[in-house]
């Protein structure tokens, strides 16, 4: 196997994705005590012969860049065409590392203008359909939230409302717009939002005879708001209950009639 020196400034990736400061510290730890990065760097020359394209080995990478993006490191040399190369990277972006929703959907997309067949996709990839389905936007999502969705990383939560074909155009329009909320927004549709209202469709066949401004109230005050509701209640049981204890402390306590 050819071998050769390089800066890492040299080294472009075909993904950009910083990991936390306490994974990079760890990872780097790890790389050193173990002298990994020697045997998991994999490079390949850049078409245009300007430089070279990273094809294994992002977590090494991001590491040691983090540690000094000066330095140099001995990289495997792989002789590969264009194609190729983006497979080869992203068959570890895909089924080895952790990265945002976001990252992997602009990497399909990006492999959709040399793969163009679903299935070699799939092949190429070691991915079922189900799994390439999770990094694409459904069609069926309105144009006017895709940009916000992507830009907040949202979207694989705007599937989700898009799947959601038993409730009105009106409500799922609602939902549409509260999924690409600001993350710091209380009314955003979240996880847990989304978990409670999937049950609570489910277990209200009552909910699909209101009218459509009154389901929209129904969402934001019991699914949107559910923490205040649920602490709420709580809190009203747990009073109700102390003022019972009470009152029949007060009873037991009390003087006779005929004492």
């Amino acid at each position: 196997m050819i071998r050769i020196l390089l800066p890492l400034k040299d080294i472009d990736l075909f993904y950009y994705y910083k990991p936390s400061e306490f994974t990079l510290k760890k990872n780097l730890k790890y790389y050193k005590a173990n002298d990994f990065l020697n045997s998991r760097l994999t490079v390949s020359p850049k078409q245009n012969g300007d430089g070279y394209n990273l094809i294994d080995g992002y977590l090494p990478y991001q590491a040691f860049y983090y540690e000094n993006e000066n330095q140099c490191q001995i990289c495997n040399l792989k002789l590969y065409d264009e194609k190729t190369q983006l497979i080869s990277s992203s068959r570890e972006l895909f089924t080895q590392l952790r990265t945002p929703w976001v990252v992997k959907y602009r990497m399909l997309n990006t492999l959709k203008k040399y793969v163009t067949i679903p299935s070699e996709l799939r092949n190429q990839l070691n991915l079922n359909q189900f799994e390439l389905k999770r990094y694409d936007i459904h069609s069926d999502v309105p144009l006017q939230y895709i940009n916000k969705g992507i830009e907040l990383n949202v979207c694989p939560m705007l599937n989700k409302v898009c799947s959601l074909n038993t409730i009105k155009e009106e409500v799922r329009d609602y939902l549409y717009e509260i999924t690409i909320l600001e993350t710091d927004n209380p009314k955003r549709l979240t996880t847990g939002n989304w978990h409670i209202l999937k049950y609570m469709l489910k277990n209200s066949p009552q909910f699909y005879s209101q009218n459509t401004s009154m389901q929209i109230q129904f969402i934001e005050n019991f699914i949107i708001n559910y923490k205040t509701v649920l602490t709420d209640t709580w809190k009203h049981y747990l009073d109700s209950m102390e003022k019972d204890c009470n009152y029949e402390d007060d009873v037991n306590t009390s003087p006779g009639v005929f004492q």
